[in-house]
């Protein structure tokens, strides 16, 4: 399998698993509003996380070319654009740039500086496109845990109107019960009575 399919592959799967995660989301009953609306909140969260995967996936297999890369840099003057591109023709051993290398050695320290700074940056922005996720999956955990908390209330409530309702059902039956009894009782007197009185 190719790299561009096993990426494919990547995103789908995890796309998938998102999607499969909402219908789950999306298949519970709860009558609780507060718990309804912490469902509503989890699935909004996971179809923003979906919507980015689907996306990216969608950018690769129409942008992705794995045989050769073609990079475009552009931005403002000086915003070191050129100092990127040195940067890569040293980092690939680039025969005309290593001449020059060799002929101006003392820019090499600057030129490492700078593809250091360029490295920070992308670190960070991959940095906060990960503490984005976390945050989003933070969110989801929290609902989630309230969720539980509601669902488990509404059912020691539903337990305990159960228990009143039945306990109710068997003193109803056994007062019902007993008030045969005396009636029964009371007419089997009134017959004794009548016979031995009459």
């Amino acid at each position: 399998m190719s790299s561009v399919q096993d990426f494919g592959q990547l995103y789908r799967d995890v796309s998938e698993n998102i999607a499969n995660a909402m219908a789950d989301i999306s298949a519970l009953t709860v009558s609780n509003a507060e718990g309804q609306e912490k469902l509503n909140i989890i699935f909004e969260e996971l179809k923003k996380i979906q919507k980015n995967f689907d996306e990216e996936l969608k950018f690769l297999e129409t942008n992705a070319e794995w045989e050769k890369f073609t990079i475009a840099f552009f931005g403002e003057t000086n915003a070191g654009k050129s100092t990127i591109l040195e940067s890569l023709r040293i980092l690939f051993n680039e025969p005309s740039r290593q001449q020059l290398i060799a002929q101006n050695q003392e820019n090499l320290d600057a030129l490492a500086q700078n593809l250091k700074e360029h490295a920070s940056r992308a670190e960070e922005m991959l940095r906060n496109m990960f503490i984005q996720y976390a945050n989003h999956i933070k969110s989801i955990s929290k609902n989630s845990g309230e969720l539980k908390e509601i669902l488990e209330s509404e059912t020691r409530e539903r337990l305990r109107i159960i228990e009143e309702s039945t306990s109710f059902k068997i003193k109803r039956n056994l007062f019902l019960s007993c008030l045969g009894g005396l009636l029964a009782g009371a007419g089997l007197a009134s017959a004794l009575f009548v016979a031995f009185t009459g």
